[in-house]
């Protein structure tokens, strides 16, 4: 007796094949990334070029920012922060809020790039002008600590202000709170003044 054939089996062969090759292709990747062979910013070699070119598409922005994560935590390679602050970049120069805020991360503490405190609250706040929470929370922390900003508590309020109720984060309403028992009436009165620049950033991260 012969057997009915599944029209649905081809095709969804077809998907497994496609993932298990995706999958493949981001682990390989990765452990030529933590053994120095896909570096092309970081040795200017062809060969890391070549590489890049024919595994890491320019517009794989989700890709790269996977690489640099899997680089930076060791996850399916040997940790190379150097590696993840290389493919995080390349995520981030697209546009891409997570690699930006990583990207920020390593400049904040120094791992894989030259600490600089000023070039983490540069890329904080790209990627919190998109809405990304985290940022917004540590670029608030940033201008409450002073870090590569001068301090202004008003500035911090309303980043913690948006990380809180636009993101839902409850370690910035904390925040917010102690933050506003140290500011003075004059600072008060300047967060209940709403900032034409906030509106905008609000609306921008609902996609409006």
């Amino acid at each position: 007796m012969q057997l009915m054939k599944n029209p649905n089996q081809k095709s969804t062969t077809g998907c497994l094949l496609a993932a298990l090759s995706a999958s493949f292709l981001l682990q390989s990747t990765a452990v030529a990334v933590s053994q120095g062979l896909a570096q092309p910013a970081l040795d200017g070699s062809n060969r890391g070029r070549a590489f890049i070119q024919k595994h890491v598409q320019p517009s794989d922005a989700a890709v790269q920012f996977e690489l640099g994560r899997k680089s930076e935590f060791g996850i399916d390679t040997r940790a190379n922060p150097r590696a993840a602050a290389h493919w995080y970049r390349l995520a981030a120069d697209q546009g891409l809020a997570r690699a930006e805020y990583s990207l920020g991360r390593l400049y904040s503490t120094g791992d894989g790039v030259l600490q600089d405190q000023a070039e983490a609250v540069r890329y904080f706040r790209r990627a919190a002008a998109k809405g990304y929470g985290l940022a917004q929370h540590r670029l608030a922390r940033a201008y409450e600590l002073g870090q590569g900003r001068p301090r202004d508590l008003v500035e911090a309020h309303r980043w913690y202000t948006l990380a809180a109720n636009e993101n839902g984060f409850a370690s910035s309403r904390l925040n917010l709170k102690k933050l506003e028992a140290r500011m003075n009436e004059a600072q008060l009165a300047q967060v209940r003044v709403p900032s034409p620049k906030f509106p905008a950033i609000v609306n921008a991260s609902k996609g409006e």
